[in-house]
């Protein structure tokens, strides 16, 4: 068998795997259908972040859709002013140079 590192944090521990076993469960199995649900509700995540990201790419995420958006998940809006690269308190460097970059700012 071979030693493996699992990383936690600043911690570092060495494993080893003495054995694999498989089991084999039924498409009804409260454990498969949890692990199912996880899979589906991760992937219309990605999918809705995905529309969102093509509404806002062609201009069509208004301030009114924004709104809605937030209303219909609980989310507050705030506002931020963003007035050089440095100030990072909430979007990374990266990020604030892209907000610069795009025509509407």
């Amino acid at each position: 068998m071979s030693a493996d590192f699992l990383f936690s944090f600043l911690l570092f521990f060495q494993v080893q795997i003495e054995s694999i076993k498989e089991k084999l469960l039924l498409y009804n199995d409260p454990k498969v259908l949890e692990l199912l649900n996880a899979q589906l509700s991760f992937q219309n995540k990605i999918e809705s972040n995905r529309s969102i990201l093509k509404d806002i790419s062609v201009g069509g995420f208004d301030s009114k859709k924004i709104k809605e958006f937030a209303d219909k998940n609980n989310l507050s809006l705030k506002d931020y002013v963003v007035s050089d690269l440095k100030q990072n308190e909430i979007f990374s460097e990266g990020i604030i140079k892209r907000i610069f970059l795009t025509n509407d700012g």
